[in-house]
């Protein structure tokens, strides 16, 4: 229980922590779940944000994003405009070089699409939330490797993304949208693997980053 540990070493209290689980709606929506959370006139969680507090926010997930416009039918199975149900995430919210069938190359977040919700919107959101200050913010993730990034095709003829790693209970998708975006807040941001079988390293290292910044509230482990 992280309650139980002194609230003065925080790393070692989040190493405590683990991933709950990773079932789900398949079509997964951290970003959009995390402005739901916040936004003022949105959030269900009134007085949360402080004015002088740094504010942390860590997505675990064996997925990329794929948070949609209001309107979209990227969900719909029986809209085929998107392609296989499968790949139509990735589709729409990445952009790589090369062909489907190896390796793709320098993949990185989709800013044009009119489905899927480019990051810098979320970028944006989480500087607005802090004077546009990045030392009052981290933002973490433990998720799947951003690459290798292949697109496959499975038994049934179809495209698939495939796994970019594999743990003792399952495999992850490449994450690119939440990857890049994590690296854009540089000394701030941090990703972890999501496949480790053992958390403790990866959430020690959440833990370091977080009391770093918060150094003069937390002893720094």
């Amino acid at each position: 229980d992280i309650r139980s540990h002194d609230p003065a070493d925080l790393a070692a209290a989040f190493a405590t922590l683990r991933p709950v689980d990773h079932n789900g709606c398949g079509y997964e929506q951290p970003l959009a779940a995390m402005v739901r959370a916040i936004a003022p006139g949105l959030s269900s969680n009134p007085g949360f944000l402080r004015d002088d507090a740094v504010f942390a926010v860590v997505f675990v997930t064996d997925e990329d994003d794929c948070s949609i416009y209001p309107g979209s039918h990227l969900y719909d199975p029986l809209d085929t405009r998107w392609g296989p149900t499968s790949v139509r995430c990735f589709n729409e919210g990445v952009r790589c070089n090369g062909s489907p069938g190896g390796a793709l190359q320098a993949c990185h977040a989709n800013a044009e699409s009119n489905q899927v919700v480019p990051i810098d919107v979320y970028e944006d959101f989480l500087l607005t939330l802090k004077g546009r200050d990045r030392s009052r913010l981290v933002l973490g993730a433990i998720v799947g490797n951003p690459d290798p990034v292949v697109v496959g095709i499975n038994a049934e003829g179809v495209q698939e993304l495939l796994p970019s790693c594999r743990y003792s209970t399952g495999t992850a998708l490449p994450a690119v949208r939440l990857a890049e975006l994590v690296a854009r807040f540089g000394t701030v941001g941090n990703r972890q693997s999501i496949c480790n079988d053992d958390m403790t390293g990866v959430l020690t290292s959440l833990g370091d980053t977080i009391a770093a910044s918060v150094r003069g509230c937390f002893s720094s482990p």
